[in-house]
């Protein structure tokens, strides 16, 4: 089967909102549409349209009080990252063009060795990982 690249058209462009949906239904959507939008520099590879569907896998197998705040989604040598944040530690979903995605995370420890590690990206893993990033 092959593969095309996915191209956000030149009207799309992403929402701003000044409020948090209260439906649970609502953010999901738009992770799922801002997936689709997401494009990688011009030096670097396309995203692929499997990429683009692991990723939205990914987030529709997350639980609806894991979603908010939403990722930060990029694109970075034909993969997307889902980023989340807090404080010292850091969570990225990596889905990639041609192999099973990951779930790496860090953790800086000032004046301690900082702590990271990978483990393949299953729903289960993603809701242990968020509750470790203290969602």
């Amino acid at each position: 089967m092959a593969t095309t690249a996915y191209q956000p058209t030149e009207s799309s462009a992403p929402i701003e909102a000044s409020h948090r949906p209260v439906v649970g239904g609502v953010p999901r959507m738009l992770l799922l549409w801002g997936v689709q939008l997401v494009s990688p520099d011009e030096d670097e590879p396309p995203v692929l349209e499997t990429t683009v569907d692991c990723a939205r896998k990914m987030i529709a197998a997350m639980p609806i009080g894991l979603i908010d705040p939403a990722p930060v989604i990029t694109a970075f040598e034909g993969e997307i990252h889902l980023q989340w944040s807090d404080g010292a530690k850091r969570l990225i979903a990596m889905c990639f063009p041609n192999r099973e995605p990951l779930l790496h995370f860090y953790e800086r420890r000032p004046g301690q060795t900082s702590a990271h590690g990978t483990w393949p990206a299953s729903p289960g893993k993603l809701a242990e990982m968020m509750e470790w990033l203290g969602r």
